[in-house]
């Protein structure tokens, strides 16, 4: 894992996975942090982009935001980016804010690797 303030990150084959350090994604300076860590990985890595959700317990409406600017990021920057391993709650929040119509959200990492090997 390559670490920074607010993310750490791997290669796993042409995949960058992604997850955040902190287990609740709620605090306006961490987020402002982790949004521009990922912008600026986004952007430097470019292609595959996997962010676990292994380890968030909540996420508030701020980290939420983070995740649907990511995804507008990747409408400019020609990456491709998916959303995994969401803890209940946060996987319902998900569903509830109908966030599953615009982010690729997967259950399990090994299913967001399958969809983008075949292209999805």
């Amino acid at each position: 894992m390559q670490p920074t303030e607010a993310i750490c990150w791997e290669k796993e084959g042409d995949v960058t996975v992604v997850r955040f350090t902190e287990n609740h994604i709620a605090d306006e300076a961490y987020t402002a942090r982790a949004r521009k860590e990922l912008r600026d990985l986004a952007k430097s890595v470019g292609g595959k982009v996997l962010v676990s959700l292994a380890n968030v317990e909540f996420m508030a409406s701020i980290g939420i935001t983070l995740l649907v600017e990511l995804d507008r990021l990747r409408r400019t920057s020609h990456i491709q980016l998916k959303v995994c391993e969401a803890q209940p709650l946060v996987r319902q929040v998900f569903l509830s804010a109908h966030l599953n119509r615009i982010l690729g959200i997967y259950a399990t990492r090994a299913d967001a690797l399958a969809a983008f090997a075949a292209g999805q």
